[in-house]
Formats: C-alpha cells, sequence, structure tokens
C-alpha cells in the first residue's frame, strides 16, 4: 500500500489540479520531496488566505449553476434552478435587475463580447438573448431537444455555442445589428 501512495504522490507532483475552480499545484511542505504534501494556489483566489469573502450575492430563490462576467469586470450575471437570471454589480454585490422568461433552471449564460447582450441556456431546450440594461428578452432561440448545460459565445461575437443533453452542440450565427440569428 506505500508503494502505491508512493506512485500516486510522484504522479502528482508536477500536475496543476483543480479543486473548487482553483488551480492548485502539490508541492512538498519539506521542498525535497516525498513527505508531506501541500497544495498552493497559482492562480488568484477570491480570498486571501485566512480572510473572509469580500462579496456575496443573495437573491435567488434556489440554488445557482450559472455565473458570467461582463466584459468590463463591472457586473456577474447568475442563473439559477428558480428560472431566472440576476444581474449583480461585482463592487458592491448589489441586486441590479431580474431577467425572468425562461420554463426550466438555467444552466448557461453567457454575456456579447460589447456587454450589452445576455445568452442563457435552460431546461426548457431554449436559448434566449436579452438585453444587459433593460432585460427585455430580445429572441427565442429553439433547436435542441433537451436542456441546454453551458452557453458560449466567440471572442468576435459572431457565433452563440451551446451544449445540451440531447448530446450535440449547436453553433449559429449571432447577427449584432438585427438581432437575428441564423
Amino acid at each position: 500500500m506505500k508503494a502505491q501512495h508512493n506512485y500516486r504522490a510522484s504522479c502528482l507532483a508536477d500536475c496543476v489540479i483543480t479543486i473548487c475552480c482553483h488551480p492548485l499545484k502539490l508541492y512538498w511542505k519539506d521542498g525535497t520531496g516525498p513527505g508531506v504534501p501541500w497544495f498552493r494556489p497559482v492562480a488568484a483566489s477570491l480570498t486571501p488566505p485566512g480572510s473572509a469573502l469580500s462579496c456575496k450575492f443573495v437573491g435567488h430563490e434556489s440554488g445557482v449553476h450559472a455565473v458570467a462576467v461582463t466584459p468590463d469586470g463591472r457586473y456577474a450575471v447568475s442563473g439559477s434552478f428558480d428560472k431566472t437570471l440576476r444581474l449583480w454589480e461585482l463592487n458592491t454585490g448589489k441586486f441590479i435587475r431580474n431577467f425572468e422568461g425562461h420554463a426550466g433552471t438555467v444552466f448557461g449564460a453567457a454575456v456579447t463580447p460589447d456587454g450589452q447582450r445576455i445568452v442563457s441556456g435552460s431546461s426548457d431546450g431554449t436559448l434566449r438573448v436579452w438585453d444587459l440594461n433593460t432585460a427585455k428578452l430580445i429572441n427565442t432561440l429553439s433547436g435542441h431537444t433537451g436542456k441546454i448545460y453551458a452557453v458560449k459565445i466567440t471572442l468576435d461575437g459572431r457565433y452563440i455555442i451551446s451544449s445540451s443533453a440531447d448530446r450535440t452542440l449547436s453553433c449559429g450565427i449571432w447577427i449584432r445589428v438585427t438581432g437575428a440569428y441564423i
């Protein structure tokens, strides 16, 4: 059993792993090799060691499954089991507005590169495009036959890509000026 433990530890020694969305690197506490392993964050964290979270966003009526941040870093969008999206100010944690219209859990959310639109994906099998500033629904996009789990938008804002329980990725061209989806 000890040999097996050492083998596992040596396999991990140079790996970067993710625990709770934070990349960590395995090091040996004495710096020389097998001994007492410890993990060191290799990326910024929400909290400095030993301190509390700087901001907590409270308001959904059920669990949160999706999060996206505007390109300017000022706002966060959250999607929930309560079938809504919420817009939050990151510096203060202040709730800005609610986006309602999905008939199921919101599993995916993305913000367009210009920061003007939110695209959400839901267990109702639709993608919905929202105006970030007014919460107005701009368009409902269908095509999946199962729950939509994730939504991404390309950096140029041209494509919306979604993944679904129907075992597919869908990719469509988003025409920003007209709000059309091809």
